[in-house]
């Protein structure tokens, strides 16, 4: 049965608490070694710390090496993946980076097959996923979904159609074409892992 071109897959993993508070604070760790900030090419809108980059390294301002994190997707996100593609196909996840958002920090509405270096004929993308390591208990963190674009003279103009509240543990597994955005309210921390899933 074909995925709905919106549709979101929440996976709560069967990860131990202790195991995700290993890799936050690796994650924390590798941020402060290479002083990781945000792109300088991202706004003002964009409030997060991150070592994403586009598939063409040139066009970053970053130099901090990306992360792998594959015992964290051997043993509890890939068997999803596979599931959530139902086709068997071998499949890559190496553009893996991670998000840290303090406070008031979000990501503005976006869709990944016409960033992160990819253009919309792209088959090889196929999916998109985030993973929560860290969602504090005092904030409160949205994931909005649009029903396409929301944007209009450079303004959100439309209102999402789904919100949910992500928490420590979950997966989020979606097509690369879904329109998203993060943002959080309050005092605190999440951090995050998100990744593009492409065909071998």
């Amino acid at each position: 049965m074909p995925r709905m071109k919106n549709e979101l897959k929440i996976i709560p993993l069967k990860i131990k608490p202790d195991l995700l508070h290993e890799y936050t604070d690796a994650i924390q760790r590798h941020q402060q070694r290479y002083d990781v900030s945000k792109p300088s090419k991202w706004g003002d809108q964009i409030k997060l710390l991150t070592n994403m980059r586009y598939i063409s390294e040139e066009q970053w301002d970053q130099t901090a090496p990306l992360m792998s994190f594959d015992i964290l997707k051997y043993n509890y996100i890939y068997p999803h993946i596979d599931e959530y593609l139902a086709t068997g196909d071998h499949y890559h996840t190496e553009h893996t980076w991670y998000n840290i958002y303090e406070d008031e920090g979000n990501q503005v509405p976006h869709y990944h097959i016409e960033n992160h270096g990819r253009d919309k004929y792209d088959n090889d993308l196929v999916a998109s996923g985030v993973c929560y390591l860290q969602v504090d208990d005092t904030l409160h963190r949205e994931f909005r979904i649009y029903d396409g674009s929301p944007w209009k003279d450079g303004k959100i103009v439309n209102e999402p159609t789904q919100i949910t509240h992500p928490k420590a543990g979950e997966l989020y597994l979606f097509e690369p074409s879904l329109w998203h955005e993060a943002v959080q309210t309050g005092v605190g921390k999440s951090i995050v892992i998100a990744f593009n899933v492409f065909l071998i």
